[in-house]
């Protein structure tokens, strides 16, 4: 079976780079990462190479407001794959200017390569 393309898939997924975090239901402490690419139905996140639970959420604004609960789907090298389990309010590529834990970032920053 091929590999899908960047937009084969059901979710036309939009390419940018977004200063985002991870939230555990476990208590731990947040970590930061990068969305890479958001569409829909799912993302495409740079994190650091760590253990990661398969349900959790992503902070996807510096206020905390636009979050979204995942299910993680694959992992390679310092990316990971992610589903999100609801529909949001808002557009999923549309999140704040602002990016989690930089309020004076000016927004996604285009995704290169």
């Amino acid at each position: 079976m091929a590999a899908l393309g960047f937009n084969d898939r059901r979710h036309k997924r939009k390419a940018f780079m977004l200063d985002a975090a991870l939230e555990f239901h476990d208590g731990s402490p947040s970590r930061p990462c990068v969305v890479l690419d958001i569409s829909d139905g799912g993302a495409c996140i740079g994190i650091q190479r760590t253990p990661l639970p398969k349900k959790f959420t992503l902070v996807l604004s510096a206020s905390g407001n636009v979050r979204r609960a995942c299910l993680l789907k694959w992992r390679r090298d310092d990316e990971i794959g992610v589903q999100f389990l609801q529909r949001a309010n808002s557009p999923a590529a549309a999140p704040e200017t602002r990016s989690a834990g930089s309020a004076g970032t000016a927004g996604p920053r285009t995704r290169s390569g």
